[in-house]
């Protein structure tokens, strides 16, 4: 049982070096680097949570807190006990992501015309797994 709890601590631990990682980036970092950053963190929320459930339940984990800052007023915070609510939160953001690098291309060639429209399409499939999965995540 102690192994167990280890391997959780450790889970645990790196899901907030993650968090605190996205946290960290600044503007000056590439957009590529970010999204890699969010899509990552998204992919280890997902892959602990279907060992270690983490809510306000008491069958759950639930030493953990996520916190989610206003976008317009960031001194205004919430904290819960929902990884659900961080799954959603950093699809989001993917999505949001996605939109940014989009409009971070020369748009006057053919090719910069062509990879924005890739990077929209990214940002549009982020959004509707979110409406469509919303449920499930």
């Amino acid at each position: 049982m102690l192994a167990i709890y280890e391997k959780l601590e450790d889970d645990l631990e790196t899901l907030k070096e993650m968090c605190n990682s996205i946290e960290c980036s600044s503007a000056a970092d590439s957009h590529p680097a970010r999204h890699d950053l969010i899509q990552n963190y998204f992919k280890a929320l997902t892959a602990v949570e279907s060992r270690f459930p983490i809510s306000s339940d008491k069958d759950h984990v639930n030493s953990v807190t996520f916190t989610w800052h206003d976008a317009f007023k960031n001194k205004n915070k919430t904290l819960q006990q929902n990884i659900r609510l961080e799954k959603v939160a950093i699809l989001f953001n993917l999505g949001a992501m996605h939109s940014q690098i989009g409009l971070t291309f020369d748009r006057s060639t053919v090719e910069g015309r062509r990879w924005p429209s890739h990077s929209f399409i990214a940002a549009v499939g982020a959004f509707a797994y979110l409406r469509d999965k919303m449920d499930e995540i």
